[in-house]
């Protein structure tokens, strides 16, 4: 199982190596029974499995070709479940779906901004037409009533109600503000990860995807007497509506990096901020959904 565990490891750490080879990685996991490691891919099968069998030998093996697929949305605010991210939910302020994961007690979780929350009971829904219910029970580092003190990150999670809203997939999210199309995370990657000068992305309910390099990391931002620890920089605008949104890099299959918490002083210009995703997960008890079924 260690063997296995460390082959998902090192695809996992590949994502961009394959981005840039166009064997488009759409999920990773480990067949157990077959004990090997099994890969998604979105291009040609045949190329993509001689190209992982040369670089990690014959326990990578691809699984399935998983193209992008369309979602039940016409658009951000109007989606049909499951919950996943880039997507407009609300309880008392709008704010933007981060990324699907699970707590530390097995639970799926949707993590957002913790500004976003008012109260460890906030009722959240999402798609305003038909306020389909998300879940209540919340648990976040710091809210939209904190008023001082310093904190490794700008997050929490809303505990995901069971029915539709839990359903398969749990590691999509809707890329771009009328868009109809999911793409799927298939790693992740922490602060510093990544150096100055990446291109990276968003997605969010207000201003949708936008794109631009990393300015600076392990940054702190100050708002009033609150500090928040370990924020990267990014040279694109955000808006309001969108705290919380996934940050990622790459395209279609994308590694996940955070989520934004702060966006440039007169809302239409760069830079936004945001807080890491191994920082959220360490400070928050998660882990990131990177398979359908996570």
């Amino acid at each position: 199982m260690a063997q296995l565990e460390a082959g998902k490891q090192a695809v996992n750490r590949d994502i961009d190596y394959w981005a840039t080879r166009d064997v488009g990685i759409t999920k990773i996991g480990v067949d157990v029974q077959a004990n090997r490691v099994a890969v998604g891919v979105s291009s040609d099968l045949k190329v993509a499995q001689g190209a992982l069998a040369a670089r990690y030998g014959p326990i990578v093996v691809v699984a399935d070709k998983a193209p992008t697929e369309p979602s039940s949305c016409t658009d951000n605010q109007h989606c049909a479940p499951p919950v996943v991210g880039g997507l407009y939910i609300i309880a008392q302020e709008v704010c933007t779906a981060g990324y699907v994961a699970r707590s530390g007690s097995g639970a799926l979780v949707l993590v957002t901004a913790g500004h976003c929350f008012h109260t460890s009971s906030d009722n959240w829904k999402n798609n305003p037409t038909t306020q389909t219910y998300i879940g209540t029970n919340n648990h976040y580092i710091m809210n939209h009533s904190t008023t001082s003190g310093t904190y490794p990150a700008d997050a929490g999670y809303i505990t995901i109600a069971s029915g539709g809203m839990q359903a398969t997939p749990h590691n999509k999210f809707l890329y771009a503000t009328g868009s109809t199309t999911l793409w799927s995370v298939v790693g992740y990657a922490g602060s510093n990860y990544y150096p100055n000068g990446t291109l990276v992305c968003k997605s969010g309910v207000a201003s949708g995807w936008t794109c631009g390099i990393i300015l600076g990391q392990e940054e702190t931002l100050v708002e009033g007497s609150v500090r928040i620890q370990h924020v990267e920089e990014v040279n694109a605008f955000g808006a309001r509506g969108d705290s919380g949104g996934p940050v990622f890099y790459g395209t279609s299959s994308v590694v996940l990096l955070g989520i934004e918490i702060a966006i440039g002083p007169n809302n239409t210009s760069p830079p936004f901020y945001y807080s890491p995703v191994n920082v959220i997960d360490s400070s928050l008890g998660v882990a990131p959904c990177i398979t359908a079924t996570c």
